[in-house]
């Protein structure tokens, strides 16, 4: 009989989704308007 292990139990093996931010040295505060901008829309 086989059991199956809950996430918990599976330790580091968890999927987990990960992003990347591209941000230019300069364009910072242009990226946070836009990305707020974004967020209220």
């Amino acid at each position: 009989m086989a059991v199956e292990k809950s996430a918990a139990e599976k330790g580091p093996e968890v999927e987990a989704q990960w992003y990347v931010v591209h941000a230019y040295s300069g364009h910072e505060e242009k990226v946070k308007k836009n990305l707020e901008k974004r967020i209220e829309s």
